[in-house]
């Protein structure tokens, strides 16, 4: 059996917080599927989350606001090994889809036969939890740092509308405000699903994308083999 020193060398130099809900190495898988997206035309950076692959190409999940009027995009990983340092950089990056609406979300193409470090799997639809007061794994590269992640509780499903959309959207809310640059990044639930991206903060809470908008985005774009 390992003993928490060994279990601390395992996972590598990823800052965790001692939970009862949250491991170390649901922490650290959640940090490393995390990447730091960076829209060198506006010289803005983001967050955003590995959710699958396919031959030779990685795709990335973020918010739509990050990649905006973006003519070129590059994406950052982090390992265990490289952690706080970029694992590998990449800038053959790709928008391949995009809701500019109030799920604010987009799809990233990454071309690299590289192994990504980590990725996360879309929480199905017969698992996502309705309760309130939910906890869950809020991760980004605020400051346009490393990927961090905290443990959030009290977290809300809503239903929120934008002045001139006709379109409502489902939105898990936090009762905080996030840093910036974690715009894009994932929130993740206990074991280990993506429940939701962040979109941005209002009134010193925090608004993640839920996860049957995410859901209804791949579909109507035909990524369905992601979810």
């Amino acid at each position: 059996m390992l003993n928490l020193v060994s279990l601390f060398l395992l996972l590598g130099p990823v800052e965790t917080t001692e939970s009862a809900d949250f491991s170390r190495e649901r922490q650290t898988s959640a940090v490393i599927a995390t990447v730091r997206v960076a829209n060198v035309s506006r010289g803005a950076e983001g967050s955003g989350v590995v959710i699958g692959r396919k031959g030779p190409f990685v795709y990335v999940l973020t918010a739509n606001h990050v990649v905006e009027k973006a003519d070129r995009l590059e994406v950052a990983t982090f390992s265990q090994d490289s952690y706080p340092k970029a694992a590998k950089v990449y800038r053959a990056v790709r928008l391949v889809a995009r809701a500019d609406d109030m799920r604010d979300l987009a799809l990233l193409r990454v071309v690299t036969d590289d192994p990504m470090p980590g990725s996360l799997q879309l929480c199905p639809a017969r698992l996502t939890p309705d309760q309130k007061g939910l906890k869950a794994l809020s991760v980004g590269c605020g400051r346009g740092q490393a990927p961090t992640c905290q443990i959030d509780e009290d977290i809300e499903k809503k239903m929120v509308r934008r002045p001139g959309l006709d379109r409502a959207a489902a939105v898990w809310e936090l009762q905080r405000k996030q840093q910036e640059g974690n715009s894009g990044g994932p929130l993740v639930d206990k074991r280990g699903y993506l429940l939701g991206v962040c979109s941005g903060t209002d009134g010193g809470k925090t608004y993640f994308c839920h996860s049957e908008e995410v859901r209804a985005f791949l579909l109507e774009n035909g990524f369905d083999w992601l979810i």
